[in-house]
């Protein structure tokens, strides 16, 4: 997005051919609007580190490994959980008859071990039968969602993170100020290598503490950006709410944030606006269903 980290290699003299990796054996500078017409926007960058740390996160955390994070398809997709173990729901394909596939989703444990959760699979069909009931029962009681929506979205703090991220400009130009300074009086010999070296290294650190408090702060204000859509979003989706035949996938993905099934059939919508609703479409007593 225009920045830059100078000094990446050095050479040890002037008269060497060769560049080397510089691992500390020369200094590097961090600089911003080098480029006169960046590739990408700043935001676009920020946006991008966000889904790469949450990705990170999800190995490290969850055990999910990357070829899971990259070949997964479907709005169900790490939203559903399982009432039995808590573990979440994975995506399958069933063939059922020559040429027709279904698909279905189970708990992550049982796929790997049955004997470890006893609840069994359940159809994507009967997922979205299940989010249109939800859909419908919301439509219902429109007028008390539409009080719950206003009650969360005045508990969204909007504020305007440029002053915020000037403030920790200034702190970094203070500190910088104050290494140019020690650097000086170093060179005029005021003060020897040792404490130099001293001074310089908590300087450094603090540098680098602030950076990093910046960091965060744009992650969480992009997060910020993003929630405040969400809510628009919603808005229009509730003021606009009535009884649903088909299942809508943009209103599942702005509306739920995920999915509880306990007793295979018994389907809890966890939604972004803070309720929760339970649909079961236990079968009734005769209907058939594929064991899954």
């Amino acid at each position: 997005y225009g920045a830059a980290l100078m000094g990446k290699t050095y050479k040890p003299d002037v008269l060497s051919k060769k560049r080397y990796k510089n691992e500390g054996q020369s200094q590097m500078y961090y600089a911003e609007g080098v480029i006169e017409t960046p590739i990408i926007s700043k935001e676009t960058y920020q946006l991008a580190q966000l889904e790469f740390k949450r990705k990170a996160d999800l190995i490290k955390n969850e055990g999910f490994g990357s070829s899971r994070l990259t070949t997964v398809s479907g709005c169900f997709y790490r939203k559903i959980k399982c009432g039995c173990c808590g573990n979440y729901y994975v995506r399958n394909i069933q063939h059922t008859k020559p040429g027709i596939n279904e698909v279905y989703y189970t708990c992550g444990t049982r796929r790997k071990d049955a004997s470890k959760c006893a609840q069994g699979g359940i159809k994507e069909s009967v997922l979205k039968e299940a989010f249109v009931d939800c859909l419908n029962k919301l439509a219902i009681n429109v007028d008390e969602i539409k009080s719950v929506v206003k009650l969360a979205i005045q508990e969204v703090v909007v504020t305007d993170p440029n002053e915020v991220l000037d403030e920790f400009d200034k702190q970094i130009d203070i500190l910088q100020k104050q290494m140019a300074v020690l650097s000086k009086r170093k060179n005029e010999k005021y003060i020897s290598d040792e404490q130099y070296a001293v001074e310089g290294d908590k300087i450094a650190v603090a540098i680098e503490k602030v950076k990093e408090d910046k960091v965060n702060y744009e992650f969480a204000s992009i997060q910020q950006r993003k929630d405040n859509i969400r809510f628009n979003e919603i808005v229009e989706i509730i003021d606009s709410l009535h009884p649903e035949k088909e299942f809508n996938e943009k209103i599942f993905n702005s509306l739920v944030e995920s999915i509880l099934i306990n007793e295979k059939y018994k389907i809890t919508f966890n939604l972004a606006i803070g309720i929760s609703v339970t649909i079961d479409k236990t079968p009734k007593k005769g209907m058939y269903r594929h064991k899954l």
